[in-house]
């Protein structure tokens, strides 16, 4: 016994010097990230305002999280509140990140006052507060001038969550100089891929629109069905058919999964689809090959 002894007091000197080392340079961190973030922040618009209550570090999953965070957008906007922002990838070598990947969990927002797109319209069908939580991750392959979506994720409160992925490959025009480049210009959609699954935003939606015209919302839903049917019909496009089959699916019970699909043949500019989709919104799904499912559609 006593010659294990030295050996078990070597062991616990170095697991409480690993102890040390671990959390001495996870505050060294803390403080270098929280002087890195202080100096960001102090770079925004005047008028916004961002405050945060700590910073958390995790050596090994090499993540970085602020917690407790306030933003006002402007002094006039009601503020967000952000449970905590997860930071768990950054490119740093370029001003604009060519690859993020960030999660918000917990964000809350008081829609009165608010400002921002679709606050009325919430307000509207009855929603006060905006609640729930996001995660992006996104990346550019300069290699291959292409940007990927591999996930974005927004759960919203008593509306329903969101996933999208998609691929936008660069598309620059003749003769647009580089620094006039703008989003619409700039990329063709290659593919798109969005799931919905909601709780609650469409019966709201249909409900008070159905009251607004002195019908049911499942005449409504009909409705809006039958004129799917109507404009899809002069195409004999089984893609069109399936689609308006999930769409009725989907109206008649909003708790299914719907799921829509954009797949080209060719990579689209962003420009052309938006012109094509004002004057000719068949076509347009025809050339996106546009695919609405559901898993009750399947069966």
């Amino acid at each position: 016994m006593l010659s294990r002894r030295p050996l078990m007091l070597a062991l616990i000197a170095l697991l409480l010097l690993g102890l040390l080392a671990y959390f001495g340079t996870r505050t060294w961190m803390e403080y270098r990230m929280a002087g890195v973030v202080d100096r960001q922040l102090a770079l925004l618009p005047g008028q916004m305002d961002v405050r945060y209550d700590g910073i958390r570090v995790k050596l090994f999953q090499r993540t970085l999280r602020l917690e407790g965070v306030r933003i006002s957008l402007s002094p006039d906007e009601p503020a967000i509140y952000l449970q905590a922002l997860v930071l768990h990838r950054i490119d740093r070598d370029n001003p604009i990140p060519h690859e993020l990947e960030i999660e918000v969990r917990g964000f809350d927002q008081r829609l009165a006052g608010s400002r921002l797109p679709l606050a009325d319209m919430l307000q509207a069908h009855g929603y006060d507060r905006l609640r729930g939580s996001a995660y992006l991750h996104y990346r550019y392959v300069p290699e291959e001038r292409r940007l990927e979506l591999p996930r974005l994720r927004l759960t919203l409160h008593e509306l329903g969550e969101l996933v999208t992925e998609g691929r936008w490959p660069q598309h620059r025009p003749a003769g647009l100089p580089l620094m006039d480049w703008r989003v619409v210009d700039s990329l063709a959609l290659d593919f798109l891929e969005l799931s919905y699954q909601d709780e609650g935003l469409v019966p709201r939606i249909l409900q008070r629109s159905a009251y607004e015209q002195g019908m049911l919302s499942t005449s409504l839903a009909s409705n809006i069905v039958a004129e799917m049917e109507w404009s899809a019909a002069d195409f004999s496009d089984e893609r069109l058919d399936a689609s308006v089959r999930a769409l009725r699916l989907f109206l008649l019970d909003p708790q299914v999964l719907i799921r829509l699909r954009l797949d080209p043949e060719e990579p689209k500019p962003l420009g052309e689809l938006r012109d094509l989709v004002l004057v000719d919104p068949p076509r347009a799904a025809l050339e996106l090959r546009l695919l609405l499912s559901t898993p009750a559609a399947g069966r």
